[in-house]
């Protein structure tokens, strides 16, 4: 109890950056999910992502399966072919831009957004140097903007 509260809290400081997005409640699920991840490294934790996401981190790129397990703990269902980031440009409904806990898809990543930083849009992914991270990436970069429906 004590860990997924420290989790919610965190990200509660997050929504404070974007104050004006209100959150459904499968949006709020998707950063809290994300968030309890972070720091985990492909080869320091490969055990441990192989058994979360049900690849070997190390050999394929892990993002959009990260973003899988992510919406499936989140209650929601992931896209067919998840793996492939391209893939989500068509899960759930368009979000306008990039609102806490929707999904940025860009040519080969993607992540679910915690806020924006002025060009730039911050969230929670895999394979984000080669751990689940938080790191920001220009607005230019985000071919699509989902939400759960």
């Amino acid at each position: 109890m004590k860990k997924s509260m420290g989790a919610l809290a965190l990200c509660a400081g997050l929504y404070i950056v974007t104050p004006h997005t209100p959150l459904a409640g499968a949006e709020e699920g998707l950063i809290a999910v994300a968030a309890k991840y972070v720091g985990l490294q492909e080869r320091r934790n490969r055990a441990a992502l192989t058994r979360i996401l049900g690849i070997d981190p190390v050999r394929v790129r892990w993002c959009g399966a990260f973003l899988g397990r992510v919406v499936r703990n989140a209650g929601g269902k992931p896209p067919v072919g998840f793996m492939k980031a391209s893939n989500w440009s068509g899960w759930g409904i368009r979000a306008n831009g990039p609102v806490a806990g929707s999904v940025a898809v860009m040519r080969g990543h993607v992540l679910v957004v915690t806020h924006t930083a002025g060009k730039r849009v911050c969230g929670i992914s895999g394979n984000a140097s080669n751990a689940v991270a938080r790191k920001c990436y220009a607005r230019s970069k985000v071919i699509a903007y989902r939400r759960a429906s």
